[in-house]
């Protein structure tokens, strides 16, 4: 599987990217706090006659950090219309995961005349109270210790310490999240340091509310077992073209949440039997 890897000009820094195969793109937008690598493994599966563009979230991965630190979710979906026009992408559909999702949202918004096809994966909201505090507690920022001790904190907050764990895409994530196990120059964030940013941003938009604005077609894929699930029908029943899909998951298992690693196949079905339409 030849992927190529490739970075798109903004004016708040370079965007990561990597994409494989040829016709109508299919944008894919990461979780907090992996990027476009999270992707990379499972294109395979997917038909030969599309192609498939994962970005990374200016601010993760090998993407810059913007000059400024992003508070709000306009601002991320601002540097993705740069990628987009980076890229020279006119039609296309659009997938996001959790944060990316939530960003996609505002993308869609944005782009009522370029997205044929909308998916949101697990995208829950967090624009209460309870947000931001949750979102510390999942984000956490752990300072550098001399004997190396923080990097056995991130390797098993990235799974690493799990029973049957994935070590190729555990390792993945552990990179991911020791590039953004940063504090410099972003107190805004407090305790969640760069890793924050995504998370500090969706805590003041209401996925709910601004689903509602969506004009195109939307599926919205959760777990049967997903603590997010009620936000999934939310939005689904806000919306005249949507379709929810529940997709089978052990509640025992990321919370009962679907993450397209439990089943890619199914993942990628429901994907495309959407877009075909």
């Amino acid at each position: 599987m030849n992927i190529k890897r490739g970075f798109v000009n903004t004016p708040d820094g370079q965007i990561e990217y990597r994409e494989i195969g040829e016709g109508k793109p299919i944008i894919f937008m990461h979780a907090t706090p992996v990027s476009s690598a999270y992707f990379a493994n499972y294109f395979s599966l997917f038909p030969k006659n599309r192609r498939l563009i994962a970005m990374t979230t200016i601010g993760y991965g090998e993407s810059s950090k913007p000059h400024k630190p992003y508070t709000t979710i306009q601002e991320y979906a601002q540097s993705v219309q740069w990628f987009l026009d980076g890229l020279a992408i006119d039609n296309f559909d659009l997938f996001g995961t959790h944060t990316g999702g939530i960003i996609a949202i505002e993308v869609a918004i944005n782009n009522q005349e370029r997205i044929d096809h909308l998916i949101l994966d697990e995208v829950g909201n967090y624009a209460n109270p309870e947000g931001i505090e949750l979102q510390s507690k999942i984000h956490s920022y752990y300072p550098a210790e001399e004997n190396g001790g923080h990097l056995i904190k991130l390797w098993e907050k990235s799974g690493g310490n799990h029973e049957h764990a994935d070590i190729k895409m555990i390792t993945q994530k552990f990179i991911d999240t020791l590039i953004v196990n940063s504090a410099d120059g972003c107190e805004i964030y407090g305790n969640m340091g760069w890793e924050g940013a995504g998370p500090y941003a969706l805590c003041s938009y209401d996925s709910v509310e601004n689903g509602a604005k969506i004009k195109v077609p939307t599926l919205l894929i959760y777990g049967t077992e997903s603590k997010l699930l009620n936000v999934g029908k939310k939005i689904s029943d806000a919306l005249k073209t949507s379709l929810l899909v529940q997709l089978n998951t052990n509640k025992n298992i990321s919370q009962g949440m679907f993450t397209h690693n439990q089943d890619p196949n199914k993942w990628m079905q429901a994907i495309m039997e959407f877009v075909s339409k």
